[in-house]
């Protein structure tokens, strides 16, 4: 839960002279909310001009109302999170309703139909990974030999050697 007590006021973007957040004194352009979390309260992430993408966690299952209120620059947010997390009044009231919604593939429709998310146009299915095919290779047994600091080994080295990749113990 992202939670600044209570008190509006305390959330950084909140009011007339922050608007623009920092993380690790870098302009916080994008922003993952971590796993395990599971709600979002009322004006948490609001008024934020700057930020063009969010991550949000397949744990969360509440956003409290206005916690996107004023996200202006928004063009994507990724959910992860397979059923649609309940939404307050006006989560994402003047957030580009052309931003670009992410979930998992079987979830697009309840995503459409799920109040607060059913404000954007596109609402489009994550891929799983960008990876095709995965081949593997042939252990090669006469291949060079590197000891755990990375150090070339010769064949009478005794310990644990990496060779082609794998982890290999040599008595």
């Amino acid at each position: 839960q992202i939670d600044f007590g209570g008190n509006f006021d305390a959330n950084p973007l909140f009011g007339l002279a922050a608007r623009k957040f920092y993380i690790d004194g870098n302009l916080a352009t994008e922003i993952e909310i971590p796993e395990g979390v599971t709600t979002i309260n009322d004006f948490q992430l609001a008024y934020n001009p700057v930020t063009t993408k969010y991550i949000l966690p397949s744990s969360l299952t509440t956003i409290k109302p206005k916690a996107f209120r004023n996200n202006t620059s928004l063009t994507t947010i990724t959910c992860a999170a397979v059923v649609p997390p309940t939404c307050g009044v006006d989560v994402f009231k003047s957030v580009p309703t052309s931003c670009i919604i992410y979930v998992p593939a079987g979830s697009v429709d309840a995503y459409k139909a799920a109040n607060g998310w059913n404000v954007f146009a596109n609402i489009l299915p994550l891929e799983a990974t960008g990876i095709k095919d995965v081949q593997g290779s042939e252990f090669n047994a006469q291949g060079p030999s590197y000891n755990l600091n990375g150090m070339i080994v010769g064949d009478n080295y005794k310990g644990i050697v990496v060779q082609n990749g794998k982890k290999v113990f040599r008595r």
